[in-house]
């Protein structure tokens, strides 16, 4: 089945994180305690999504010249639960919801195809767990502690999406598709469970005793998926 690749998701996040004492993460020694985890909410946006959408299927592999579709407007909302594993070390489980969409028309075809007008409307919605290791740089000691995160996991990413052509190329003269449009023409919707990372760098601060405030900016890859086929069996990878 053809792919679609959703990768590099520039993520902006704002972390608040309730905690057992002064300091994030509680130092107590028992892994089993409660008292040693602490938890959170995460808020990102993604200004920057490195994705897109290409057009494939019999009409594209006959005639050649279709575009690749860009996706856009990001967004992730998280669940963190974690604790430090030792000094500056700590260990952390995101459950998370991530979209983006695209409405992208009025793109033209290349190749034989240039004169043909493409649109593209489509969502794209992905639950995701990462286990991460984050390294907090305590040691510097700054009003803000720098720290760096990195970790993997897995994505189950499902795409609704719906594309519409308007046939103005010369090769559809004198055939049924001459000066004809579809508007709209849905795919099938497309699922796939896709292996997961990221990495990201950020600051955090003390905003009482129990709670702590945190901005970041990193990478979040969601792997590939694709749409299913239309009635013309094409698709989107």
């Amino acid at each position: 089945m053809p792919t679609c690749k959703r990768l590099a998701a520039a993520l902006l996040a704002v972390a608040v994180s309730p905690v057992a004492g002064a300091d994030e993460p509680s130092r107590l020694s028992n892994w089993f305690s409660m008292d040693a985890w602490y938890g959170g909410v995460r808020l990102g946006i993604s200004p920057i999504v490195s994705a897109d959408g290409e057009f494939l299927g019999p009409t594209q592999s006959i005639y050649g010249g279709s575009p690749t579709f860009e996706m856009d407007d990001g967004h992730l909302y998280t669940m963190t639960i974690g604790r430090e594993l030792i000094d500056g070390l700590r260990l952390e489980f995101h459950l998370g919801q991530s979209s983006s969409d695209s409405d992208a028309a009025g793109i033209p075809g290349t190749d034989t195809r240039v004169d043909d007008v493409f649109g593209f409307q489509a969502e794209i919605e992905s639950t995701v767990f990462l286990a991460n290791l984050v390294y907090d740089f305590d040691y510097l000691n700054w009003p803000y502690t720098p720290y760096l995160r990195g970790g993997i996991g897995a994505a189950r990413n499902a795409v609704d999406a719906q594309l519409s052509v308007e046939f103005n190329s010369d090769i559809w003269l004198g055939t049924a598709f001459e000066g004809q449009s579809v508007d709209d023409q849905p795919f099938s919707e497309g699922e796939s469970t896709e292996f997961a990372w990221n990495v990201a760098a950020g600051v955090r601060k003390s905003i009482s005793d129990r709670a702590t405030l945190r901005l970041e900016y990193g990478l979040l890859s969601l792997g590939d998926l694709a749409t299913g086929v239309d009635v013309n069996e094409d698709a989107v990878r």
